[in-house]
Formats: structure tokens, C-alpha cells, sequence
């Protein structure tokens, strides 16, 4: 028999509409203390109309039918008056050994980790023998396997053969096409520098012959006052 101390006070509400004269408030339930076990424990005060769990399985809260069950309940309280109840025993590991388990079973160890990474390998590596093995009975028919892979531009078998280049020369030739008509002037920084220079001379040397046009033209220029 063990003896687990509960702690009772009246329920505060907070907008929740429960009846305070008839509300309350458990802390320090044991664990694997559900519903169940709580109205078998505090009904002998009288009748309940509802009893919840907290989600955190330490607090609850109690509604009773009238107000003369939460007077018995602290009535029992400061009697110190000792409770009895039997819970059933539970199959699964519980408290501080089921926490542990289900701590370990998180973090299982590299040993079963690696089982299970070996499954996987396996079950891939047997998943691309059966691929490969349907490609090579549809290209002895006189089917060729097609397939495609992101980010490459040319597909290929598992032997590395290219299965589908038959569209290959003419994107090719579309290149050259373009390469042809725009050519690459001034791929380097170099090149650029000295298009600029040629280009400032060519002006300078436009702007030398316009002025000196101009100026045969001033002194060609006849005066005649009339």
C-alpha cells in the first residue's frame, strides 16, 4: 500500500462559468490517476457532475452536484482522513521506467540505426535491379528506355549510353546559327577598354576633320557689302 498526499483548494473562475461554491481544485495526482479513478475517489463526498484530467496527468478539477459535497471534501482534508482506492495494474511500463523507454526508444543506438539504414540500402538497391532489369527486357524487344534527370541536359541508360539525343544536331546547329550572327566582341575587360579608346580616337579624329572643313569654309566665304 503506498500513501500519496493530494492537495485541495477551491477553484478561482476565470471566466470558465463554473460554480465556485461547488469547484474544485486537485494537485499531486499520481500517475496512471485518470477520470475513472478520480470519481471513485471523491464521489463518496457526494454527487459529481463533472471531473476532468489535466493533459499534465498532476492536476484535475472537480464540479460537484451541490455545495455540501465540497464541504465534505475539506472536512475530509483537515480530518487528515485517509482514502483507499485500488487502481489496476498496467501492462506497459509506467512513471520513471516508461519515461525512460520511450526516451530510448527516441534515440535507439547506433547498432539499430544502422540496421536500419542497411534495410533501406537494401530495399533501394533492390528497387534499381528491378528497374534496370525492365529496361533491358524493353530494349531487347526493340524499345528504347527514355529517362530523364534534373538538372542534366543529355539522358542515358544505366550503362551510360545517350538514349535520347535525337534532338542534339539541331539544337547544335541553332547555336552555331547565333553564335554566328552575334559574335563574342569583348568577352574580356581588355577587349572592352580598347573598343572604348578606339572609339573616343574615332570621334576626336571626326570632330579634327569637321573643324577643319569648317574653317575652309569660313575662309573660301567671300564678303560683299552691298
Amino acid at each position: 500500500m503506498v500513501t500519496r498526499f493530494l492537495y485541495i483548494r477551491p477553484h478561482a473562475s476565470a471566466g470558465d462559468s463554473l460554480p465556485d461554491d461547488r469547484s474544485l481544485f486537485v494537485a499531486g495526482l499520481p500517475v496512471r490517476f485518470d477520470e475513472e479513478a478520480l470519481l471513485e475517489t471523491f464521489s463518496i463526498f457526494g454527487p459529481i457532475l463533472s471531473a476532468a484530467v489535466h493533459h499534465e496527468k498532476t492536476t484535475a478539477l472537480i464540479v460537484f452536484g451541490s455545495s455540501e459535497g465540497l464541504q465534505a471534501a475539506y472536512d475530509a482534508a483537515n480530518d487528515r482522513r485517509v482514502l483507499e482506492i485500488e487502481l489496476e495494474e498496467p501492462t506497459a511500463p509506467f512513471g520513471l521506467k516508461g519515461w525512460v523507454k520511450e526516451h530510448q526508444a527516441k534515440f535507439p543506438g547506433n547498432d539499430i540505426l544502422k540496421k536500419q539504414l542497411d534495410a533501406q540500402l537494401e530495399a533501394f538497391e533492390a528497387a534499381k535491379k528491378q528497374q534496370a532489369a525492365a529496361a533491358a527486357a524493353a530494349e531487347a524487344d526493340g524499345w528504347t528506355t527514355v529517362t530523364r534527370q534534373k538538372g542534366r541536359k543529355r539522358n542515358s541508360n544505366d550503362a551510360g549510353i545517350t538514349v535520347a539525343g535525337v534532338a542534339a544536331p539541331a539544337a547544335l546547329a541553332k547555336q552555331a546559327a547565333a553564335a554566328k550572327r552575334k559574335p563574342n566582341v569583348g568577352f574580356y575587360r581588355f577587349q572592352q577598354r580598347e573598343k572604348r579608346v578606339n572609339e573616343l580616337e574615332e570621334l576626336r579624329r571626326k570632330f579634327a576633320d569637321d573643324k577643319r572643313r569648317v574653317a575652309e569654309l569660313r575662309a573660301a566665304r567671300k564678303f560683299r557689302p552691298e
